[in-house]
């Protein structure tokens, strides 16, 4: 078992802290902060994103640890193996995101922006792997 700071991919062989994916995760905690500041406090938007970043990391360890006993890439692509160093790792990106969010002041064209990135980054990142 290797463990490495920074690494393309994220496996039971090559744990990996941060991944490409770890963008997507920046990105997700910062639009999820500032969605959230809309209806709350700073202090309880900050818990409320990385609540919800928490249960979809659990959600990770689930199948990756739990479900997929017989993992079998073969037979389905879109079952995938996620860490718990890269759960850690997403889950400091996460928190960057909200960081920056706290420091920056948004306008409606760089929601746009981290809008557009997220979903062309997850397009790629998709099609990369499942080719």
């Amino acid at each position: 078992m290797n463990i490495s700071f920074l690494s393309i991919d994220d496996n039971k062989n090559n744990m990996g802290l941060f991944t490409p994916w770890s963008i997507v995760h920046i990105i997700v905690g910062t639009l999820l902060y500032k969605l959230l500041k809309l209806y709350n406090n700073q202090y309880n938007s900050i818990i409320w994103t990385i609540i919800l970043h928490t249960i979809y990391e659990f959600k990770d360890l689930y199948f990756s640890y739990f479900h997929n006993t017989n993992f079998n890439i073969e037979k389905n692509k879109w079952l995938y193996y996620n860490s718990y160093i890269n759960s850690i790792g997403d889950t400091i990106a996460c928190i960057i995101g909200i960081y920056i969010a706290y420091l920056y002041k948004f306008n409606i064209l760089t929601y746009i922006i981290l809008i557009v990135s997220m979903i062309l980054l997850v397009s790629l990142f998709t099609y990369v792997k499942y080719k």
